[in-house]
């Protein structure tokens, strides 16, 4: 091996092996609908839900007048037949969100989407969000997961 080879072998070796180890956690992250994911969770196939009620809007706790959270999906009273949602909404951009604790943040243009469980019967979705500014907004849906007999 010529000196130069040597020089540019290690640097090779590390940029192989990130690749390598980026290609394998890619592949862990996919997973067969219903099957685990690296996190454990399952996933589970598309589900259309139709669901009805009134949409919340968010209530302003501080700060300016103009910072809203609206929630688009689902909405308030709704009945699903599967065990989790989808919570969707729009609040000022890059907003910290949190669904029922769980830490999530609005896109660059206030967009934000987030997975939650539900239990079996009424579940209040617990939705907040505040900006670098200090402004912040909460609100809730109240969310009914009605098992389905086979």
């Amino acid at each position: 091996m010529d000196a130069k080879t040597k020089q540019y072998l290690p640097v090779s070796l590390i940029i192989g092996a990130l690749i390598l180890g980026g290609i394998g956690f890619w592949l862990l992250g996919k997973s067969p609908k219903g099957q685990p994911d690296i996190l454990g969770q399952a996933i589970s196939p598309t589900v259309s839900l139709q669901i009805t009620g009134p949409k919340p809007t968010g209530v302003n706790t501080q700060g300016s007048n103009t910072f809203s959270l609206n929630i688009t999906s689902p909405v308030n009273s709704a009945t699903v037949k599967v065990p989790y949602v989808r919570v969707i909404g729009k609040t000022t951009p890059r907003a910290d969100i949190f669904v029922n604790g769980m830490e999530a943040f609005a896109d660059a243009k206030g967009n934000f989407s987030v997975n939650t469980a539900l239990d079996e019967g009424d579940n209040t979705i617990f939705v907040s969000a505040n900006d670098a500014n200090g402004n912040s907004a909460e609100t809730e849906v109240l969310v009914n997961y009605e098992v389905s007999a086979k």
